[in-house]
């Protein structure tokens, strides 16, 4: 028996299985797919773009290590603001000391330090430029004391006298900071940087330390209720990363559900389509995110974005399904109509189903984790979503007659009792059609060697409260408190 002949074999079984037992079939999927839908639910998501990177990369094994040992590369930061500057100080103290009492998670607060280490070395914190100058003030002035300190010594050229020693002093000297605590330039503002005792890319971590700072903080509120704090830095920003994005994906799936299902129902005219079509691909995109819990764990910012583009792929398999089995119901009753629906499209949803799932699986060859993960997800999840098709859809159409019996349209008739073929397309139209599509495309071919690679993942985050916090800080500060990490 050919290969052909066998699966024929197997989809009229499988229509006639849906036909007798419609109701058991609906109810056992619905419950698999509750099951996928409860695993996914366990599906992490890591906002952190390090993610993306290829673990097996020197860079990245190095960054992971020496971030081990360091505890990291960032702070937790806490602007103080409010009241005078004689309160805030002793705020930040008090709260300084409450937190360094959560070992479990800060290992230190910085907001204040040894003024006079800095200003007696503030020669360190000059540019090479600077220095240059400096050295040329300096000898400047020396040579125009030593010109003065000599006998009978006449100034014939009368030239404006180089800065003194204390006018240098202030110029260069201006670097150093004057003040022991870490506060705003103009800003009436303290600034304190926590440490904590694990890396930025655990989300788990940074909620938990972003809400035990909150308690504390709040605690204090009434003992100071003219201060307000905020707070920034790579643990903040990454729970605010991971919630907006969480928030576009849900956003971009709902959105892209409706529409399509919009367009489907107004195709169709027929409620039954929306749940032919929906249910499946709920159960296929179930599946999917469930294997992806088993074999990655978690989606990422790359891989998070599958359930919109899955939404789109999957919807055509029930739609054409659909829309074939309702032409086939205008000449046959409900069981001959579920076989040839399902024995005629399903090959060719079968190819179009292999090939979406080839260019996806493609991926696996790169080097990107993350598209390697993107690749294995999306191929398992178009092939889940056209099964899901065919072994879902044919059950649910046979519900729907049970419920609503089909009904033909009406369709017009010419004189000779012969339905009438809708409108034709002028000729001249059809040119227009194929003329503009031409052009788009070599206009476009003409503008893509332009399009750059954005590899700055720093652009691809956007901004957030805590991002913009934290550049105010650095304008304020003069510099980035990034810790510069170096293993020797």
């Amino acid at each position: 028996m050919s290969p052909e002949s066998r699966t024929s074999q197997l989809l009229t079984k499988l229509a006639n299985f849906s036909f007798s037992r419609p109701v058991l079939v609906v109810m056992v999927l619905l419950t698999i797919g509750g099951t996928f839908g409860f695993i996914a639910s366990r599906l992490g998501f890591r906002g952190d773009f390090i993610e993306l990177l290829p673990d097996s990369t020197r860079e990245v094994q190095d960054l992971k290590v020496v971030q081990e040992m360091a505890g990291g590369g960032g702070y937790f930061v806490v602007r103080v603001r409010g009241d005078s500057k004689e309160t805030r100080r002793p705020y930040a103290a008090a709260l300084a000391k409450k937190l360094e009492e959560q070992k479990d998670l800060v290992s230190y607060v910085e907001y204040h330090f040894d003024a006079s280490f800095f200003t007696t070395r503030a020669l360190w914190l000059l540019s090479s430029d600077k220095l240059k100058a400096l050295g040329e003030d300096v000898d400047a002035r020396i040579t125009w004391e030593k010109q003065r300190a000599l006998p009978g010594f006449v100034d014939l050229l009368e030239e404006a006298p180089p800065p003194t020693l204390e006018e240098i002093e202030k110029k260069y000297g201006s670097q150093a900071r004057q003040s022991e605590y870490i506060e705003g330039r103009t800003a009436p503002e303290l600034y304190m940087f926590v440490k904590p005792t694990k890396q930025a890319g655990d989300l788990d971590f940074n909620r938990q330390i972003l809400g035990k700072v909150t308690e504390v903080t709040a605690s204090m509120a009434p003992q100071f209720p003219q201060i307000e704090v905020d707070f920034t830095g790579a643990y903040v920003a990454r729970v605010e990363e991971d919630d907006v994005m969480r928030e576009d994906l849900g956003r971009a799936g709902l959105v892209s559900t409706v529409l399509a299902l919009t367009i489907i129902l107004l195709s169709t005219r027929r409620i039954t389509a929306l749940l032919v079509v929906a249910l499946p691909v709920a159960l296929g995109i179930s599946a999917t995110f469930a294997f992806a819990y088993f074999t990655i764990g978690h989606l990422n910012p790359v891989t998070g974005f599958l359930g919109a583009i899955l939404v789109g792929l999957g919807l055509e398999y029930g739609t054409h399904l659909a829309m074939r089995y309702w032409e086939e119901r205008r000449q046959a009753d409900v069981l001959p109509a579920l076989r040839t629906t399902v024995i005629s499209t399903f090959p060719g949803a079968l190819t179009s189903a292999t090939t979406n799932a080839v260019a996806f699986l493609v991926l696996l060859a790169s080097r990107f984790d993350a598209f390697k993960q993107f690749g294995s997800i999306a191929g398992f999840g178009v092939m889940a979503t056209v099964i899901s098709a065919y072994v879902m859809a044919p059950a649910i159409l046979r519900l729907a007659e049970r419920i609503r019996p089909f009904k033909a349209d009406k369709v017009a008739l010419d004189a000779d009792g012969n339905e009438k073929s809708g409108p034709r397309v002028p000729t001249s139209a059809l040119v227009a059609i194929i003329v503009g599509i031409t052009a788009v495309a070599a206009v476009s071919a003409t503008y893509a060697p332009k399009a750059s690679f954005e590899k700055d993942l720093k652009r691809l985050k956007g901004k957030s409260p805590a991002t913009e916090l934290d550049e105010a800080i650095n304008d304020q500060l003069g510099i980035i408190m990034t810790p510069a990490i170096v293993a020797v």
